[in-house]
Parts: C-alpha cells; structure tokens; sequence
C-alpha cells in the first residue's frame, strides 16, 4: 500500500515482486527523500530464512508529483543489487545514492552505490547480531 501520510490518504496498491514472481520481500527501505525504495529478496534458487541476498532498487519518480498516478503507474527498476551477505536488514540514504545491508551472521555493514551496486565498504566484527539499520 503506498500511502500519503501527509494527506492521511491510501494513493494505491504495489506488488512486491520478485523477478521469478516470488511474493518474499524480507525487507524494505524508502529514501529520506521519497525517491527511491530498495525491496530485500532472496536470490533465485536460494531458500536462506528470513536473509535478503538481492535488492531490487525502484525509482519512485511517479510518486512524487504533486498528483500521483495510481494505479497506472509502475516504479522504474534501476538497480538488482547482489549482497555480499545475506542481510536481516536494509536502508537507504536520504537521497537515494547509498544502499546499507546488516549481515546478522557474518557481523557486517556493508555500504554499495545504490545505483551501480558496487560494494564501497564493509564494516566488520559489529557485535552479536547486528539487525537493524537506522539512517539520519
């Protein structure tokens, strides 16, 4: 459901789907500035619990008009991002550029360019189970 929080009204319906029409988004995070969301899903082939090993980057763009287009309008894909650890967790920077993944078992942070997927940095030994990400 995407909704309009500011005029407290239900704009329409998106499917979160994955390319091989799984329905298991583990995770989803929305950028500060209400352009970009990035959906969580397990690889294909993969059956890893509650992990994402993928992230699919959408462009919001259609959304943010001053009047949305629902239910006609789809988000643009722009990036599948392949993790370099099954993450519990994901976000993305306030304006859409940098996509975090927490990796409960292997104690990560990692940091990639939301748009080209490139992996920039990894945070390492981050306690016991490093779950949630929260972005200023």
């Amino acid at each position: 459901m995407i909704v309009d929080l500011k005029g407290r009204r239900a704009l329409g319906k998106w499917k979160l789907e994955a390319p091989d029409g799984r329905l298991i988004a583990h995770a989803v995070a929305i950028s500060g500035d209400g352009k970009t969301v990035v959906v969580g899903f397990e690889a294909p082939g993969e059956s890893n619990g509650f992990y994402a090993s993928e992230v699919r980057a959408y462009s919001l763009d259609n959304y943010t008009d001053t009047e949305p287009r629902f239910p006609t309008a789809e988000p643009r894909h722009v990036a599948t991002i392949a993790l370099a650890h099954p993450a519990i967790d994901i976000a993305v920077s306030r304006d859409g550029g940098l996509l975090y993944a927490a990796g409960v078992r292997s104690r990560t942070l990692a940091v990639y360019d939301a748009v080209t997927g490139d992996l920039l940095h990894t945070f390492e030994d981050l306690g016991e189970a490093p779950s949630q990400i929260i972005v200023p």
